[in-house]
């Protein structure tokens, strides 16, 4: 069983393996990752956390961001 932070590890190396390529087919778009994989997108951040929802509940073990923003190394996790 993973824990809170390998999961979040997997997603941030999957971020940074899959950032160029998703600028060139989901610019603008969010995007969420779980587990290492792209597993939704949508055009505004509430309809993709709500497809993660459904994916993982619990939403801390997933990545969301907007494709094309730039986003500082560490944020916090409220």
């Amino acid at each position: 069983m993973s824990t809170l932070q390998d999961e979040r590890g997997l997603n941030q190396a999957a971020y940074h393996r899959l950032k160029k390529e998703l600028e060139k087919t989901h610019k603008g778009k969010f995007v969420g990752i779980v587990r290492g994989e792209v597993v939704a997108d949508a055009p505004g951040l509430e309809e993709l956390l709500e497809k993660l929802k459904m994916i993982e509940p619990n939403l801390k073990q997933g990545l969301a961001f907007k494709v094309g923003e730039e986003y500082p190394e560490y944020l916090p996790i409220l």
